[in-house]
């Protein structure tokens, strides 16, 4: 009794200081689930699912919520849980292969901890470390992405769901619409597109079409992203079950609209957790604390509301990155926290959704901007300029590109990302955001 008192006590001091933390945005409602939802969990990487969100997972199934668990990869190409766990590093294809499906038994052994059956469990096996360059370059009839070291093309492993499907955004897109037509899941928890590993903003990208392809045949769910990889996050990298996780700073940008969903686990949660994670031998034998550093008496949760993008003037505001419509232009705004010197890039993707057509065949704009020289390319085809304008100056840090809403095929969605090779990623600068433009 007494030790229930003085963990109720430490969960009251780690609501409280993470309520009050200058890193956490305005709180939002609890989430809580009932018998009545449908949970959907989606991880770029077997331990993603448990590292984010092992501790809903445990609440959805104590609410006898229905619950599945999908995994983009198999997370076969990481090569250091390779040298450490396997003592090799991987070489040839079926290295890979057995480096997930030994990824895969491990979620397995870690779900079964945690008490989600196998049954519930989805595995799409798309390429480790690859799903951000098949969101930039592979759709529709293009060749599809081709792993660099295994030279694979489409998903091997026979007992997965995409199993023969080749490596395009468009599999990637249909596989999610499927599982989400069959299973109409209420809550969706994914990756953020402000993580710092490729696959987790890509998540987050497909799942984002996916739903929007869907938003005339299914109830739109209520999604939440958590975060993984950031700078310097989580502090302090060690395991402290009763210490809170607490956002970073450097991801807040200036969006203050946007609200933590802070989710408090009891203390057989806490252990559960960790459990569940010392099942992730390969990945255990490297990052032990980093892992165990997610073991907290809270885990995290942030709501992205799509930003209304209308017509506007081009008078600067306080982001670091804005995009505006200007006339019949879409006008990319950016203060660069540095100058721009003569062998920095700036580069800014522009990707159009357009109800009614397929997303394959909308533009999937690349622009990059070296000193006074501007390269646009669409996928894989160089396009030139195309009427795109841009300002550069470089006494105010500012650069301000105009690209003919013709050029985007008039949108009703973007999805827009911002970066410089100086740059960490925030919610402004290498994270991607999705818009939505009204006539």
């Amino acid at each position: 009794m007494i030790k229930k008192i003085i963990f109720s006590t430490l969960l009251s001091i780690a609501a409280f200081a993470f309520c009050h933390s200058p890193s956490a945005f305005a709180e939002s409602p609890p989430i809580q689930f009932s018998s009545q939802d449908k949970i959907l969990i989606i991880a770029p990487h077997p331990d993603d699912e448990t590292l984010g969100a092992g501790g809903a997972i445990q609440s959805a199934l104590g609410a006898k919520a229905d619950i599945r668990i999908l995994y983009l990869t198999h997370g076969d190409l990481n090569e250091m849980a390779s040298i450490f766990y396997q003592r090799k590093p991987l070489l040839v294809k079926a290295d890979f292969l057995k480096s997930g499906r030994a990824r895969k038994k491990e979620a397995i052994n870690a779900m079964s901890v945690l008490g989600v059956d196998e049954k519930k469990l989805i595995f799409f096996g798309y390429p480790d470390f690859g799903t951000l360059g098949i969101w930039r370059k592979h759709w529709g009839k293009v060749k599809p992405y081709r792993s660099f070291l295994t030279r694979i093309n489409k998903v091997l492993y026979k007992e997965d769901f995409s199993y023969g499907h080749y490596y395009r955004g468009d599999s990637i897109v249909q596989d999610l619409e499927k599982v989400m037509l069959d299973f109409k899941p209420t809550h969706v928890f994914v990756t953020a597109p402000f993580d710092l590993n490729s696959d987790h903003q890509a998540s987050y990208l497909f799942l984002n079409v996916a739903l929007l392809d869907l938003q005339d045949q299914l109830p739109p769910p209520k999604v939440y992203t958590y975060l993984i990889h950031a700078h310097k996050w989580p502090a302090p990298k060690k395991l402290d079950m009763t210490a809170v996780l607490i956002a970073p700073d450097h991801v807040s940008g200036n969006r203050m609209d946007l609200s933590w969903a802070p989710y408090l686990l009891n203390g057989d949660q806490v252990e559960l957790k960790r459990k569940a994670l010392l099942e992730y031998d390969s990945q255990v034998a490297y990052s032990k604390l980093f892992m165990f550093s997610f073991v907290r008496t809270n885990e995290l949760f942030l709501q992205l509301p799509f930003e209304i993008l209308r017509a506007s003037s081009l008078k600067p505001q306080n982001r670091e990155v804005e995009y505006k419509i200007l006339d019949k232009y879409l006008a990319v705004d950016i203060h660069l926290l540095n100058p721009l010197d003569e062998i920095s890039a700036l580069k800014v993707e522009l990707f159009s959704y357009k109800k009614g057509a397929s997303f394959a065949s909308m533009p999937k704009l690349n622009l990059r901007l070296f000193g006074n020289r501007l390269l646009v390319s669409d996928g894989y085809r160089r396009i030139g300029r195309s009427g795109i304008l841009y300002d550069l100056d470089l006494k105010d840090k500012r650069v301000v590109i105009k690209v003919p809403m013709a050029l985007l095929k008039e949108p009703d969605h973007l999805f827009a990302s911002a970066q410089t090779a100086k740059e960490d990623i925030s919610l402004d600068f290498g994270s991607w955001e999705i818009m939505k433009i009204e006539p």
